[in-house]
């Protein structure tokens, strides 16, 4: 949705370079509309346990992201990165403080002659096990699915691929946190933020929703950003101030991306009373709204779009929350909710509809090409 003019649309739209991208979307959002609402309160356990149909799912996005070809914004890149690794001594190229993981997996896939479609796969597995994970935590999960494939799944998950690893292992997080699981917690953001470094940025997030007590609360976030920025940051953030904020480097889609924040933030705080939320929650993601509200205020008021826009990546799961709950706030039986679950269905295709048909960059996803169909 990056920029909404785009005189291609005829042209795709007739070329049939969208049909993997619509048929992904449409069979979750069936099961989502005839599905019906699954009690979350009894889920004490950090369980992976899917029934067959979500172990289906899961294979199928998990293909679908790891074996694409020529498909994504930052393809090239990732592609000229990954032959820089594979082809050079990893004791000349491994940098600590470069996102280690994402260069090891990068070394060890060319180590295995695995070329870029084992890190590919590798990265979709950490993003799509951390999705399923966390759908399968909210008592609609198929219309959280939903939900995500629009722009979880096929923008970050196929474009952002450190940022979408960090993110799967962030929802994994939540869902331990959610659990009361705050060790395991720490530890999947402390790994994600070795894949890409902003995802440390949830630490301080938790820290916010971690206490009541103000002064408690200020001071753990300081230590908290304070040694990340020591042991981690301190470097890399020097070139995240001259790149992303100093030189004014403008994030194409920044706006409609925080704007996809703004509407579920504005539904939680609006109706927070009715979300009924596990205890060790609701600060989480009511600190996640207020949040997202700043960030779109902030895209006004700096230069700063681009680390706003990375930053917002992370709240994206805001969504899936929001609309899994919000067919039952108002009523659990009877028509009203089917109708909530038909209209947030209605959005998240005009969603798909607007960034495949307008998105200036949308060609680059265009059309979809899969290695192991391409082996047939």
């Amino acid at each position: 949705m990056e920029e909404l003019i785009n005189p291609r649309v005829n042209e795709i739209a007739s070329s049939g370079a969208t049909y993997a991208y619509w048929l992904m979307f449409s069979i979750p959002a069936f099961f989502a509309f005839v599905g019906e609402r699954r009690s979350v309160n009894n889920l004490d356990s950090f369980s992976l346990r899917f029934d067959g149909l979500w172990w289906l799912f899961f294979i199928i996005i998990t293909l679908f992201i790891g074996f694409r070809v020529q498909v994504g914004g930052d393809w090239g890149s990732y592609l000229t990165y990954y032959k820089i690794i594979s082809s050079s001594p990893l004791s000349e190229t491994f940098d600590p403080l470069a996102d280690p993981s994402y260069m090891f997996l990068n070394y060890l896939s060319g180590l295995y002659g695995l070329g870029i479609y084992g890190v590919n796969f590798v990265s979709a597995l950490i993003f799509s096990l951390g999705l399923f994970v966390f759908c399968r935590s909210l008592p609609r999960p198929f219309l959280a699915l939903t939900a995500a494939i629009p722009y979880l799944v096929i923008v970050v998950g196929m474009g952002y691929t450190r940022q979408g690893i960090a993110l799967g292992l962030i929802m994994l997080g939540l869902v331990a946190i959610s659990r009361n699981k705050s060790i395991l917690f720490f530890l999947l953001i402390m790994f994600a933020a070795t894949f890409h470094k902003t995802a440390i940025i949830m630490l301080g997030i938790a820290g916010l929703a971690s206490t009541n007590n103000k002064l408690w609360m200020f001071l753990w976030a300081s230590l908290i950003v304070y040694f990340s920025y020591t042991f981690f940051l301190s470097d890399s953030f020097e070139r995240f101030v001259k790149y992303y904020y100093e030189q004014s480097y403008q994030s194409s889609g920044a706006l409609i991306r925080i704007l996809m924040l703004i509407l579920p933030a504005s539904l939680l705080l609006f109706f927070f009373p009715r979300f009924e939320f596990n205890k060790s929650l609701e600060l989480l993601w009511w600190w996640s709204a207020i949040i997202s509200i700043l960030l779109f205020i902030l895209l006004f008021t700096t230069n700063a779009s681009t680390a706003i826009d990375r930053i917002g990546l992370y709240l994206l799961p805001i969504q899936l929350i929001v609309f899994s709950y919000l067919p039952d706030i108002f009523s659990r039986k009877g028509d009203l909710s089917k109708l909530i679950i038909l209209l947030i269905i209605f959005y998240y295709t005009l969603v798909l509809y607007v960034w495949l048909y307008f998105a200036t960059f949308s060609h680059m996803w265009q059309p979809y090409r899969n290695a192991l169909f391409e082996m047939l």
